[in-house]
């Protein structure tokens, strides 16, 4: 039996229609269809009914992917199983699409990483850890949710998609960053997390002038990941190095292969009051992307090729 429960709440944006409709019994989240199945299995006996379709148990890659999933089992009276276990003999966990753990959102005090435990559930409905992970004993019997991610094949049918290749993590580089910076691939990377907010203009000098580097430009959902992560007092929505001049562009002329838009941007509005259009762009505290007027006070990321010494 198939729980038609995804309707997430009002908090969350419904992401924009997609021209190509998911098989029956899922629906659409972004890039992935989604099913939560109400009848009972191993973790194992799970994992190989979503093969079977085409997918995986469902991975949570973001906080937004999160609040989607979370309220879809919450119209259940039990903990369902996600895609995540641990792998023998360590205390690392992996998904079962392969995608590298970007997020979490264990429970208070897990996961124990009890003996006989390592696959691991999404709480149903309750008064304090609601949509919170728990590890635990991988034969026992609960409804689960399968995930198929779209590929680039969009007019296939859903169970025949090439499923979003996964990011590797990228190889340490050879250099170092300077104090205060955070070193991710061959790149360092700083994090303003002040109260004071800056303009987009003002964010980029203080990049190029003080730290030696430019606005953000990004080129992975993991890297989007691990900008969220840095980005930690939230106080601001974060500036980043995409700017619309003849068109979307990054200030650090690399190319534009990825985009993370929130669900209906980029709107190019007006505001009431400003002067221009939406020509700069954010980066939200989940992660996705929103044009803004490039007066507006943020935070900002600045990045910049690692020192060798």
């Amino acid at each position: 039996m198939i729980l038609w429960a995804f309707s997430a709440a009002s908090s969350i944006p419904v992401p924009p229609p997609t021209s190509t409709p998911c098989s029956s019994g899922y629906i659409t989240w972004y890039s992935s269809c989604y099913k939560l199945v109400s009848e009972p299995k191993t973790w194992e006996e799970a994992q190989q009914a979503c093969v079977k379709e085409g997918g995986n148990l469902a991975s949570v890659d973001m906080s937004y992917d999160q609040a989607f999933i979370s309220a879809a089992v919450q119209q259940g009276k039990t903990d369902a199983w996600i895609g995540l276990r641990r792998l023998a003999g360590s205390d690392s966990y992996k998904w079962s699409d392969g995608w590298p753990v970007f997020f979490t959102h264990w429970g208070p005090g897990e996961p124990t990483n009890h003996e006989g435990e390592g696959c691991v559930s999404m709480h149903a409905p309750s008064h304090f850890i609601q949509g919170t992970w728990n590890d635990t004993a991988c034969a026992a019997a609960k409804p689960y949710i399968c995930k198929i991610t779209k590929g680039k094949q969009l007019q296939m049918p859903v169970s025949n998609l090439y499923a979003e290749k996964p990011p590797s993590t990228p190889a340490p580089g050879d250099g170092k960053c300077s104090l205060g910076w955070w070193s991710y691939g061959r790149y360092c990377y700083y994090a303003y997390n002040g109260k004071v907010g800056y303009s987009w203009p003002e964010a980029r000098h203080i990049c190029q002038e003080v730290n030696g580097g430019e606005l953000a430009s990004i080129h992975s959902r993991a890297e989007v990941e691990f900008i969220r992560n840095i980005n930690y007092t939230k106080y601001h929505n974060v500036w980043i190095g995409l700017t619309r001049d003849h068109g979307w562009g990054w200030t650090d002329l690399t190319s534009l292969g990825f985009t993370n838009w929130a669900p209906g941007e980029p709107n190019e509005a007006f505001h009431d009051g400003d002067v221009g259009k939406e020509n700069c762009v954010e980066m939200y505290h989940d992660g996705t992307w929103n044009d803004n007027n490039c007066v507006q006070k943020r935070g900002f990321v600045c990045r910049h090729r690692q020192y060798i010494y």
